[in-house]
């Protein structure tokens, strides 16, 4: 049973770290370049169906073919951060012979990534000011709660101020005018 909870442990561990994707740190077409002079069916044979494929002639009837191959790599330290970056890579046949190569950027690559990251990070400040929007409402809501019963409060203690306030004066007008009946009365007889 230990047995074959070990194994099952380290099939799963191997294929967890199968299913992670790892970049090359450069392209293949450096690290074992093309020979001048290869023909395109020996290129492509060997590095496989370009993503892009340009045909043309020039003015002295020369047929060209541009192949153009994406790589996706993981940058350097100081200049990409080790993110990943996109690198086209260009080879330029001159009637079915390499006669050059180039590399360059890819830039829409980049400023894609660039712009997801963007976005990823306004939807970040979009949810925080919503949720301290939310607070801010409920606060607000707190205070306007708390200020409705002191008014209750101290209109309650204003109503019942006056009516005591009547009473007492009700009570000494009524004592004020028992004293002069009394008076009254007692002038009278």
């Amino acid at each position: 049973m230990k047995t074959i909870n070990k194994y099952i442990v380290i099939l799963g561990s191997l294929f967890i770290l199968a299913s992670c994707q790892v970049y090359p740190t450069s392209s293949r077409f450096t690290m074992q370049p093309p020979k001048m002079g290869i023909t395109i069916e020996q290129f492509v044979a060997q590095f496989g169906v370009p993503l892009k494929q340009d045909k043309y002639y020039d003015n002295n009837n020369n047929y060209f073919e541009e192949l153009m191959y994406r790589e996706y790599i993981n940058g350097n330290q100081l200049q990409y951060n080790y993110d990943i970056r996109a690198i086209n890579s260009f080879f330029l046949f001159k009637n079915g012979k390499l006669i050059s190569q180039h590399q360059e950027d890819d830039f829409e690559y980049q400023k894609q990534r660039e712009r997801e990251e963007d976005r990823e990070m306004i939807r970040k400040q979009i949810e925080t000011e919503r949720k301290r929007i939310e607070t801010e409402r409920e606060r607000i809501e707190t205070e306007r709660m708390r200020i409705k019963k002191e008014r209750e409060e101290k209109e309650e203690s204003n109503n019942f101020e006056p009516l005591t306030k009547r009473t007492k004066k009700q009570s000494s007008i009524s004592t004020h005018f028992n004293e002069k009946s009394n008076l009254l009365t007692h002038l009278v007889r």
